[in-house]
């Protein structure tokens, strides 16, 4: 190519269209993409701080948690549900160490609603962030891929009772499971870009409610 074939007018609409595809590549999807992973960063990044800083005598951290679970945050339903099981554990005086029929003396009914509700509560990038962050609650192989086994002693990982903890029938946990698989199928970048408040994917004809285990 001669350097005056650079100022030929076809190839100046090429270089322009070619330009104007990319600014809108960049506008429409990389940019929106960015942002929200951004954004979910930083809430992810302040809910847990806020997580870890709990025992602040003024309580602010739990209201940092309240406040983003308001805002629909997958990061903060997360982390409530690890403090509603730390609540019950300290109120029960109950232990990883506990046995089996101690641990199961914890309440655990708001740990399931709030997965349940998850549903039809969070948009679709928040419900994928949390079911795949909590989901050795519900999902076996979930489980055996976090921790090696479906059921270590709890002796030797102190948090598998916290971060397994259910009372989730298993009609609940397949449901649940179900939903997870299908927001990993859709969920990627470009659903990001475009559909980030998107919400109703997996959403329940009607409120579901957290069913026993028998």
């Amino acid at each position: 190519m001669k350097a005056s074939d650079f100022f030929c007018p076809k190839f100046i609409a090429g270089a322009m269209v070619s330009l104007a595809i990319s600014a809108a590549g960049y506008a429409l999807i990389l940019k929106p993409y960015h942002d929200v992973s951004l954004r979910d960063a930083v809430v992810s990044a302040n809910v847990v701080s806020s997580y870890y800083a709990i025992k602040d005598p003024i309580n602010t951290p739990r209201l940092a948690v309240d406040k983003a679970l308001g805002q629909g945050s997958g990061a903060a339903y997360f982390v409530q549900t690890r403090i509603l099981i730390e609540d019950q554990m300290k109120a029960k005086g109950i232990t990883s160490k506990s046995t089996a029929e101690e641990r199961s003396k914890i309440d655990l009914s708001k740990v399931d609603a709030l997965l349940l509700d998850s549903v039809n509560v969070l948009t679709d990038v928040q419900l994928h962030q949390y079911l795949n962050a909590d989901a050795a609650r519900f999902d076996l192989l979930a489980r055996l891929d976090l921790f090696g086994a479906v059921d270590p002693l709890p002796e030797s990982r102190p948090d598998y009772f916290i971060t397994t903890a259910s009372g989730l029938s298993k009609d609940d946990q397949a449901r649940l499971t179900e939903c997870r698989a299908l927001l990993n199928k859709k969920v990627g970048p470009l659903y990001v870009a475009l559909h980030s408040d998107a919400s109703g994917m997996c959403k329940q004809p009607e409120p579901v409610k957290a069913t026993p285990a028998s």
